[in-house]
């Protein structure tokens, strides 16, 4: 018998932890405060994008993917339905973070099944530290580091004829209990790329009104905290304008959709490029919203025409990350802009009538609590001037690996897993891995109490008190009194955050540790 089939999953708790209640459901109750009573419909969420790409190469070679999504699918019942005699490997796609525990849990599952399946990771995390995530766990067998397309293929043909795997660029694995690692592969040329088969995916389960899409990869800045441009050299690939549209009107045409959220690291670094995509849009009479990613500093060389043709051409929303409002901690993380850049940045989109979403971090090596103060107060006063801005959150910095400031937070004491299944507890906001910053417990207050820069009107707590949502009440109540921590800038005594942040450790913790 042929093994041709290919089963790809983004790993997810549905079915090892929840019983029947989706993962996204259950963080949008508990993390952002929205009711349990949400009504049962198809979920407004972002398609496994990495893994759908590297479905649709598979299918071009002639394979036959099947894609899980842990977040919705009952994965324990999707992975004994989906293996069998025609399986040739399982691939699991994780970045830094829980991902990993639940991918975990899924792999564990596969060995059970059939012992003999290879198990394929790729991702972020696994490409930036393959030998620790390979020598490190017993459920990882092939790691495909970096882009997939092209790999993966590759590696399918070769498991399905038998042959070694030594000539297979971008892949790690293991061989008589050492680890290899072949050389890298070649960046690929982005433009080439298909289109994603979206028909892939499981319809009953995504709202396709809302697709996420890709037009770009990479990134050319140097931003010391990210690790997005160490793993692509830096390198910035984009399809042409032409191709974008041509996607972007087949999506719209067979399947209805009326938003596209661009994944895109960032989509205007050639504005000529915009001009035509937006143009091209226009041209066509294409009827649909986007919304996509900026830096401040291209404001330097755009104007208020530009980002009224980006609004006639369907932009609704403009996302920027501002970082901080210190000018010595832009410079420090290399960012590269100033800070009056956030300020034109949001000039121009209010008058434009564009609505624009900014995210800031504090907790960087080296940021001082005066440094974090002028992130407050930039937040505030763009809150106040400019009605069509929202202040996403302050998050905490987060070291990564491949980051140009791991090694230096290393230094400055912070203790990394040292095996693929502690990363699971590495999470974002966490306070676990910023106790190594002197104001660690200010950068937890602070960030956590950012959440709310807006009141919350009583009748928000009243009302999920009124169905018995306790759960609900109380993190609304602990928002309204964090707002005025906000606002009057008291960070002592933080019960209500505490609440919020005990609250959110016990949901999370109790699913990867059953």
């Amino acid at each position: 018998m042929v093994k041709d089939e290919v089963v790809l999953i983004y790993p997810g708790p549905n079915s090892f932890f929840l019983r029947g209640i989706h993962f996204n459901d259950l963080t949008n109750r508990v993390v952002y405060g929205i009711s349990k009573h949400l009504p049962k419909r198809k979920r407004r969420a972002e398609v496994p994008l990495g893994i759908l790409y590297v479905g649709t190469t598979l299918k071009e070679a002639g394979f036959k993917p099947i894609i899980i999504d842990g977040r919705y699918h009952n994965i324990r019942q999707m992975v004994r339905e989906s293996i069998n005699d025609k399986t040739l490997f399982v691939g699991i796609s994780s970045m830094t973070s829980y991902q990993i525990v639940f991918g975990l849990k899924t792999a564990e599952l596969v060995r059970k099944i059939d012992p003999g399946i290879p198990i394929v990771w790729g991702g972020m995390h696994p490409t930036v530290l393959p030998e620790e995530t390979l020598r490190t766990s017993e459920f990882a067998d092939i790691v495909c580091r970096k882009e997939g397309e092209v790999t993966v293929p590759e590696l399918a043909k070769a498991l399905q004829r038998g042959d070694s795997l030594e000539a297979i660029d971008g892949i790690s694995y293991k061989h008589n209990g050492t680890v290899i690692h072949n050389r890298d592969r070649q960046i690929l040329d982005f433009d080439k790329l298909a289109m994603p088969d979206y028909d892939l995916l499981d319809r009953s389960i995504y709202d396709f009104s809302y697709i996420s899409y890709q037009g770009s990869r990479g990134c050319p800045h140097r931003c010391k905290f990210c690790e997005v441009g160490p793993i692509h050299n830096r390198v910035y690939r984009a399809r042409s304008a032409e191709n974008v549209v041509n996607d972007l009107e087949k999506i719209v045409k067979k399947y209805g959709t009326r938003e596209i959220n661009f994944l895109d690291e960032n989509v205007f670094v050639n504005l000529d490029r915009a001009r035509k995509f937006a143009n091209e849009i226009l041209k066509r009479d294409l009827k649909f919203e986007w919304r996509a990613f900026c830096r401040a500093d291209y404001f330097r060389r755009t104007d208020v025409d530009f980002w009224k043709l980006m609004k006639r051409a369907g932009c609704s929303v403009v996302n920027m990350g501002g970082e901080s409002g210190s000018q010595k901690t832009l410079d420090y993380i290399c960012k590269d802009y100033m800070v009056s850049d956030l300020v034109n940045s949001a000039s121009q989109l209010e008058e434009a009538q564009l609505d624009n979403s900014f995210s800031f971090i504090c907790g960087f090596p080296d940021e001082t609590r005066e440094d974090m103060q002028k992130t407050i107060d930039m937040v505030d006063r763009m809150v106040k001037d400019y009605k069509r801005l929202n202040i996403f959150e302050i998050l905490t910095y987060m070291p990564l690996p491949m980051s140009a400031f791991y090694e230096e937070v290393r230094k400055r004491g912070c203790k990394f897993p040292e095996r693929l299944e502690s990363w699971g507890s590495f999470l974002w906001g966490g306070k676990a891995f910023s106790r190594w910053h002197p104001e660690h417990e200010y950068i937890f207050r602070l960030t956590l109490a950012s959440k709310w820069t807006k009141r919350i009107p009583a009748r928000k707590i009243l009302r999920p008190l009124l169905k018995l949502d306790l759960a609900l009440s109380l993190m609304y109540f602990c928002g309204y009194i964090s707002y005025f921590r906000w606002k009057n800038k008291f960070f002592k005594f933080p019960v209500d955050i505490y609440i919020q942040y005990w609250l959110n450790k016990y949901i999370f913790k109790s699913l990867w540790q059953r």
